[in-house]
């Protein structure tokens, strides 16, 4: 029986890097200055990595504001976006949200 769970254990324990998210490899920066938000991601890893959609959330993670990405951040690499939110209630916005994917 602890044969088998050792095995079970260690074959968890292996297999966590194939389960690794990207949020996991970027690190995301933003705020809101004069009527703008502006987004910056940082690639930690040495893969590229395609932004998918990204915006803006309530304190019980309402989505505000809603970006189609497309935004690839290269090996190691950078990028950054801005976009007008002068139509939007700012005291409303708790969080910046992005999703991704390993290209």
């Amino acid at each position: 029986m602890k044969k088998i769970l050792g095995i079970i254990v260690l074959g968890l324990l292996l297999s966590g890097n194939a389960y690794a998210k990207c949020q996991d490899d970027i690190e995301l920066s933003w705020k809101i200055k004069d009527g703008f938000v502006y987004y910056e991601w940082l690639n930690k890893n040495n893969k590229k990595i395609e932004i998918t959609a990204y915006g803006l959330m309530t304190k019980d993670e309402q989505k505000i504001s809603n970006m189609k990405g497309g935004i690839i951040v290269a090996k190691f690499g950078r990028a950054t976006r801005q976009y007008t939110v002068r139509d939007i209630n700012i005291n409303l916005v708790e969080y910046a949200f992005y999703n991704c994917s390993y290209l």
